[in-house]
């Protein structure tokens, strides 16, 4: 939970940024702002983003995944506050709000006055065996997206937008690498990516979680209590980033502004029958823009990863035939047992 201004950071900034009023509060431990011009602030960074992507137009259907939970809080009521802002400033595109059954508690749109419908969509109970929770929850993040993917399109919706802060990204840019999905950061991370024909947003891309409890603060919302995860990468990378960020609060705009400036190697590649991102297999025709002796040195990465994988676990792994299609990462989420 945010809370007023301390003494200390009373000293640094008495006056609003933007009004030059008392300050209420600080952002950053630098800027001060008081309730009305943060809320203000807040609006117009989120129609910012959205504006930015140039994917919006006037007309579109947009299915609003609230995942995870305090971005979900966040764009819902940023969402509804559009519904009363007048004509020439009103959000220009439908939008209904799902939730994935089971993996979250719904939130009470009634509590914001809302009239959109919820919908509930079922993520695919059954998963293969895993060898740890690490794997685990990565095999259930992309069952949970490729559902709701499927779910717009089944029902209509062009795009989707998703709840997730700069802290999320920030920690899935590191996630990603760690499980070894660098050549996807740019779809993983990014403002937006096209899905099977389904357009995904992320216009909390830009508010850090400070921002965003601090906005919930505010409007006296309720912040959500963060999920507690299994030990894993995604817990280790989780405390690592919010201690950092903790301590240095350019830490998260550095990493996820980090991820954008990685581009794949070539446009020469596969998409993944299994998360859907797009790699380049050391199998195919070499791109023409890489260099024969940089050619040499990817294909003995790749067959480097190829023999560790077999190396490094007791399980049988999938026939080859049947992962031919896949990224290096989800090869080594299917194991039989």
């Amino acid at each position: 939970m945010a809370h007023p201004l301390d003494e200390a950071q009373a000293a640094k900034t008495r006056n609003c940024t933007c009004c030059q009023g008392p300050a209420v509060l600080v952002i950053r431990r630098v800027n001060g702002y008081c309730l009305s011009c943060y809320q203000e602030t807040c609006r117009h960074k989120f129609r910012a983003t959205i504006g930015k992507s140039k994917k919006i137009i006037p007309g579109d259907r947009v299915l609003v995944w609230l995942s995870p939970p305090l971005g979900a809080v966040a764009a819902v009521a940023l969402l509804e506050e559009s519904r009363q802002d007048t004509l020439h400033k009103k959000l220009q595109f439908d939008f209904e709000y799902a939730i994935i059954d089971g993996q979250q508690e719904s939130i009470d749109l009634a509590n914001f006055g809302s009239s959109a419908q919820l919908h509930r969509v079922t993520s695919p109970v059954d998963t293969p065996p895993q060898r740890n929770s690490t794997l685990r929850m990565a095999h259930q993040a992309i069952e949970a997206l490729k559902a709701v993917i499927q779910f717009a399109k089944a029902n209509s919706f062009n795009k989707v937008f998703t709840c997730e802060t700069g802290g999320d990204l920030a920690q899935q840019m590191l996630i990603s690498v760690a499980l070894g999905r660098g050549c996807q950061l740019p779809d993983i991370t990014g403002l937006s990516v096209e899905r099977d024909g389904v357009t995904l947003l992320r216009p909390l891309r830009e508010f850090s979680d400070e921002e965003i409890e601090k906005y919930l603060f505010s409007g006296d919302l309720p912040v959500p209590v963060t999920p507690k995860l299994p030990a894993g990468i995604q817990r280790l990378t989780r405390d690592f980033v919010n201690g950092l960020q903790a301590e240095f609060p350019s830490t998260v705009p550095t990493i996820w502004r980090t991820a954008d400036k990685v581009s794949a190697l070539s446009t020469n590649s596969v998409t993944c029958d299994l998360c859907g991102y797009c790699f380049w297999d050391g199998s195919l025709t070499p791109p023409t823009d890489v260099k024969s002796t940089s050619v040499k040195e990817v294909y003995g990465a790749v067959d480097a990863l190829r023999i560790s994988a077999q190396l490094s676990t007791t399980l049988k792994l999938e026939r080859t035939d049947s992962v031919a299609k896949r990224c290096y990462s989800c090869r080594q989420m299917n194991v039989v047992q």
